[in-house]
C-alpha cells in the first residue's frame, strides 16, 4: 500500500514536472522567441534550392549561398560563397526548419493589407497577414528603448514593396532581431528600403536599387538582383558596420587633410572628424553629411588647422540615422613646416582644387599655369584663397601638366588626369 502511495506521488510530480515545462515551451513560443536561424546566420543571401543571379553593380555583406542551382553576375560579396557544398548543406536543412517553426507561432495581432502608412508596430509580439500583401509608404518598428526587442511578422502569401517603400527602426530597435516569415515570393521595390530577416517560400527579388538590411533566405526559389545594396548581420546576430575602405590624413603645411572612402553605406547620416592631443579626450571638430544611402564607393575630404605644435590624433566617427555610432581607427600625424601644395580630387571631371598653407595677403603672388602633352598651354590662373577651386569643363579628357609659380619660379609641379 506504502509503495502504492509512494508510486502516485511521484507520478504526480513527473506530471507537474512535465506540464510546467511543456508550458513554459509555448510560452516562450507565443512570447514570439527569435526564431534560431543557425548557420543560417552568416548568410546575407541563400536558397535552399533556386539560382542566384545579379545584374548591374550590387554589394553584399555576408556569406551567399545557394544548395541546388548556379551563381551567376558580378555583384561584390564581401563574405563567403557557398555553392552546393557542406555549408549549403547545412544552411538548407536549417532554413526549413526556421519555416516550419515560424508557422506554428501564434497570432498575437492581425493587420490589415495594404500595409503601412506610417504604420507603428512594438516588439515581443507575433503579427499576422492573412493574404498576399504590399508595403505602402513606410512602416516603423519601434523597440520602446529595449535593443533586444523581437519583431515577427507572418504573410499568408506574396510580399510586395512599393517603390521608395521604407521599414524604419526606432527607439533602438535592431534590424537583426525582425523576422519576416513570407508564404510566397517576395518583390522588394525600386528604391525602397526593407529591413530584417526574410524566410520565405518562393523567390526573392530586389528590384532596382532596392536596399536590404538583414537577411534574405527562401526554402524554394530563386534569388535575383539588381543594383542592390544588402547588408547582412554577423554571426552572433549583430548588424554590420558602414564599409569603410580607407581613412588617412596627411599634413598639408600647418594644416591636415583627411580623406576617406567609402564602399558602400546604409541609413549613414554623417561623418564626426575628431582631434585630440594625447589620444584620449576628443574633441568634435568638423561634421560632413554622408550619402545616406548607397551601394557606389564614396569618397571624402576635409581640412583641419590644429591648435598643437606636435603630434596630433585624429578619428573619424559615423552617425546612423538612428542615433547609433561606430568609430574608425586613430591616426597621428606630425606637422612639417615647409610649404606644400595638394592637388585634388585627381583624376578629375568638373573642378580641381588646390590647397595651400599660405597667408591670404601673399596670394596674388602664385600662379597656376596647364599644358597639355603637346605642350600647349591652356590655362593660365591666379590662385587667390587658401582652398581654390577652379572649373574644369572646357578641358578634354586626357592629360595635363601644372606648374605653380611664384616670382618668376616653378615652386612645385605634377600631373593632372582629367576624365
Amino acid at each position: 500500500m506504502n509503495a502504492l502511495i509512494t508510486r502516485n506521488y511521484w507520478s504526480k510530480k513527473l506530471f507537474y514536472l512535465l506540464t510546467t515545462i511543456i508550458s513554459l515551451f509555448f510560452c516562450e513560443a507565443i512570447l514570439g522567441q527569435a526564431p534560431n536561424i543557425k548557420t543560417d546566420s552568416s548568410f546575407a543571401l541563400f536558397t535552399a534550392a533556386g539560382a542566384i543571379s545579379n545584374t548591374g553593380s550590387s554589394v553584399i555583406w555576408g556569406d551567399v549561398g545557394t544548395y541546388v542551382g548556379e551563381y551567376t553576375g558580378s555583384q561584390t560579396v564581401i563574405g563567403n560563397i557557398h555553392v552546393a557544398d557542406s555549408a549549403a548543406a547545412k544552411a538548407a536543412i536549417d532554413v526549413m526548419a526556421v519555416y516550419s517553426y515560424m508557422s506554428g507561432l501564434s497570432c498575437d495581432s492581425i493587420i490589415d493589407t495594404p500595409f503601412g502608412d506610417s504604420l507603428v508596430l512594438v516588439p515581443d509580439r507575433v503579427y499576422c497577414l492573412t493574404s498576399a500583401s504590399a508595403l505602402n509608404g513606410k512602416v516603423i518598428l519601434d523597440a520602446k528603448g529595449n535593443s533586444n526587442g523581437i519583431f515577427i511578422i507572418k504573410i499568408n502569401g506574396a510580399l510586395t514593396t512599393n517603390t521608395n517603400s521604407t521599414v524604419i527602426l526606432k527607439n533602438s530597435a535592431s534590424f537583426c532581431n525582425v523576422y519576416w516569415q513570407v508564404a510566397g515570393a517576395v518583390d522588394l521595390g525600386v528604391n525602397s528600403t526593407f529591413k530584417g530577416t526574410i524566410i520565405a517560400d518562393g523567390a526573392i527579388s530586389l528590384l532596382d536599387n532596392a536596399s536590404l538590411e538583414g537577411r534574405a533566405l527562401t526554402r524554394a526559389g530563386a534569388i535575383s538582383l539588381y543594383n542592390n545594396n544588402v547588408v547582412g548581420c554577423n554571426a552572433f546576430g549583430e548588424s554590420l558596420p558602414i564599409l569603410l575602405l580607407s581613412f588617412n590624413v596627411h599634413s598639408v603645411g600647418k594644416n591636415t587633410q583627411l580623406n576617406w572612402a567609402t564602399s558602400s553605406e546604409i541609413n549613414n547620416d554623417y561623418f564626426t572628424i575628431q582631434r585630440s592631443d594625447d589620444a584620449i579626450l576628443f574633441q568634435d571638430i568638423l561634421r560632413i553629411q554622408a550619402a545616406g544611402n548607397s551601394n557606389v564607393i564614396n569618397n571624402y575630404s576635409a581640412f583641419d588647422k590644429p591648435p598643437f605644435n606636435s603630434e596630433t590624433y585624429y578619428r573619424l566617427m559615423q552617425t546612423d540615422y538612428d542615433g547609433n555610432t561606430t568609430f574608425s581607427k586613430i591616426i597621428a600625424i606630425n606637422f612639417k613646416s615647409s610649404l606644400l601644395f595638394t592637388v585634388f580630387p585627381n583624376p578629375f571631371k568638373n573642378s580641381v582644387t588646390f590647397v595651400m598653407d599660405i597667408d591670404s595677403e601673399k596670394l596674388s603672388c602664385y600662379e597656376l599655369q596647364l599644358f597639355n602633352t603637346m605642350g600647349d598651354q591652356v590655362m593660365n590662373t591666379m590662385i587667390t584663397e587658401p582652398l581654390t577651386s577652379i572649373e574644369t569643363n572646357n578641358l578634354c579628357p586626357g592629360i595635363y601638366l601644372y606648374k605653380i609659380i611664384a616670382h618668376n619660379e616653378t615652386i612645385q609641379s605634377g600631373c593632372l588626369i582629367s576624365k
